[in-house]
């Protein structure tokens, strides 16, 4: 997850999808606008666009559910862990960690 200014960022998902019994290539990029929703750290994520490579051959059909479309929002908190690293997490999944180099 890169965070490009105070209100958008990108990440980039790279590697296989596994459904009903198939493994597709994933490869793609999700833009991003976040917002504090209040003064406890939970943020506001929207995705604005999303770039799909050609190599990419996951159908849109099993993606949607699981890795939030375009106009979808998801409601993260942020929690800053110095001042290079930030701890992402949501409420019904695990968290990670992003950091600066």
């Amino acid at each position: 997850m890169f965070f490009t200014n105070r209100r958008e960022g990108f990440y980039v998902l790279n590697g296989t999808f596994a459904h009903n019994g198939q493994t597709f290539n994933l490869h793609r990029t999700k833009f991003f606008s976040y917002r504090r929703k209040n003064n406890q750290d939970l943020y506001e994520i929207i995705i604005t666009r999303e770039i799909i490579s050609n190599m990419d051959n996951t159908p849109k059909s099993a993606t949607d559910p699981v890795l939030i479309p375009v106009g979808e929002s998801v409601l993260p908190r942020f929690r800053r862990l110095d001042k290079r690293s930030i701890l992402v997490s949501l409420i019904y999944s695990p968290f990670f960690i992003c950091a600066k180099e």
